[in-house]
This record gives structure tokens, sequence and C-alpha cells, in this order.
């Protein structure tokens, strides 16, 4: 893995460490890339952060035209990687991010998602709280009706966030609000709070993730189950608490591939056998969840 180990102090910085490093992997429609960037320059909160975009390998020149404009707007630090074997290398794009990350918390975000002008400050205020106690933090996602949420709306902030369309998501299983809602509210004491990890909204310190070794690549070229796989390790290994905030917010847009991907029959998901493979109980637990979902869901 290209994970390094913690090297920074606080007399690395002057005596501060800054608060986030924003990790985002990108592959796909960059103006959902330009919306979630959008989102975070219009963020309220004080603090200086950072944001780490890792490009997997997007087909055309639309990214850079991003990457400039909004360069300009944040603290933007892109990596472009190319002759990927798949695009969905997501636990190796996060550790490159690891490797690149400057600051003291990590939030991992997906580029179809938008957060809400409040997400660093909540964040600021639950870890804040937490006395230095290394935490792993969970959001939720919102499915919503894309058309109403604009670029330059955001970056104005005239997006009357509440007001959103909410719609039922094939990312989702065709449910309309984030499935995973009664197990988060109880995450801290689940027999298993990484099956609901989704770095689509997961907030970690640096250094509990390089101290488990970062994301497993072997992951890489299949779709999904990297994040429960960390967060499983991150919390048995790393000691890491987790916890459920209220509020934390991401808006998602569904991609054309999201309706592709093969998300009712686990057993075609070479990934989905990993995390079993590699996490205790998981298997069991998995099927369990899956079919009170959805009973036509194979697993």
């Amino acid at each position: 893995m290209s994970v390094r180990s913690w090297p920074l102090s606080a007399e690395d910085h002057g005596g501060v460490i800054e608060m986030f490093t924003v990790l985002i992997p990108f592959h796909g429609e960059s103006a959902w890339l330009a919306r979630c960037l959008a989102g975070l320059v219009a963020q309220d909160f004080d603090g200086p952060f950072e944001v780490v975009v890792v490009d997997n390998d997007t087909p055309g020149p639309a990214p850079s035209a991003v990457f400039e404009r909004y360069r300009e707007l944040l603290q933007l630090s892109v990596v472009r990687r190319s002759g990927l074997s798949s695009p969905l290398s997501m636990a190796s794009a996060r550790n490159r991010g690891l490797a690149l990350a400057q600051y003291e918390w990590v939030v991992n975000m997906d580029a179809d998602c938008v957060p809400k002008p409040d997400h660093l400050h909540r964040l600021c205020a639950r870890i804040t709280a937490a006395r230095e106690e290394s935490l792993l933090l969970f959001g939720v996602r919102r499915f919503i009706d894309s058309s109403r949420l604009e670029e330059q709306a955001i970056l104005d902030g005239e997006v009357e966030w509440e007001k959103l369309t909410e719609i039922a998501s094939p990312s989702n299983y065709g449910i309309r609000g984030d499935r995973r809602m009664p197990q988060l509210m109880q995450v801290a004491s689940s027999e298993h709070p990484w099956a609901y990890a989704q770095t689509c909204n997961l907030t970690h310190r640096l250094d509990a993730a390089c101290g488990v070794g970062g994301f497993d690549e072997s992951f890489d070229g299949a779709w999904g189950y990297e994040d429960v796989e960390f967060a499983h390790r991150l919390v048995t290994e790393g000691r890491v608490r987790p916890i459920f905030v209220p509020g934390i917010e991401v808006h998602h847009h569904d991609s054309e591939g999201s309706g592709r991907l093969e998300r009712r029959d686990k057993r075609m998901n070479p990934n989905w056998h990993r995390a079993c493979e590699l996490i205790p109980g998981f298997r069991e637990f998995s099927r369990d969840r899956y079919r009170a979902i959805d009973p036509s869901i194979a697993v």
C-alpha cells in the first residue's frame, strides 16, 4: 500500500494542526465534481481545510477546466492517474489521498455528493466535544432530484437544501431516505458498526487510518466493501469509536453507472466475498441484513 505513517506534529505547523483534508476519488461526470467542489467552497467554516481529488483515469479534457477553476477557490490538490486496469480502483485512490493528506482529520466524500454549508462546522463541533478521542464519524446521504441543484446556486448560497426532492435510488435499493438510518442511530453499540460505513460520508483521523495500513487495495477492480473492511480494522485494530453525527448530510446524485452496478446479486461481487472472508461473522450478518431490506437480493 502507498500509505505513509503519520509524520506530522503541532510543531510542523507552527503549533497548530489544521483540521480537515477532504478526500475525493473521481471518475465520471465533471459537472457533478464541480457541484461537489462548489459545496466545499460554500462551507460556513472558519478553519482552513484542504481538498485532495484523485482522478481515476477520467477521459477527456473536461475535468481539467473544473480543476483549474476551483484551484482559485480552494486549497486544492489533484492527482490524475492514467492507465488503470479499472476505474473501480477506490482503495488505491483513497490511499493516494491519504499519502498526500496534511491535516489531522480526513473527510471522505464522493464526487457525486454535495455537502450542505454546515458540514465541516458540524464535524468540527463534534470532534472538539470529543476532547482528542479518536472517532469514526458516520453521516447520511440524501438521494435527490439533481435537476434542482445547480453549481452556481450552490456557490451563491441560493439552494434550499431541505426542499430538494428525494428520490427512490438504485444506490439505495429503491428506498427513499438513507436505508441505514435506523442502524446509524445505534451504530455505537452495533455488533457490526463497520457494516454501515460508506466513504461518501465518513470521517476519521489521519493517524488512525495510517496506523491500520490504509485501505486494502485487493478490493480494486470491483465495486464496494473496501470502506466496510477499512472501518472494521479502524474499530477492531485502531480502537476507534464509531458514532453517528446527526445533521451531517451529503446530497447524492445517481450517475448512469449506478443502476448498472450489480447490487442485487452479491454472489457476483468479489468484493463482497472478500469482505466476508476478512471480517469474522460478516457473511451471516450481511445476509440477514440484505434479506431484511429486500428478499430478492441474492446472497
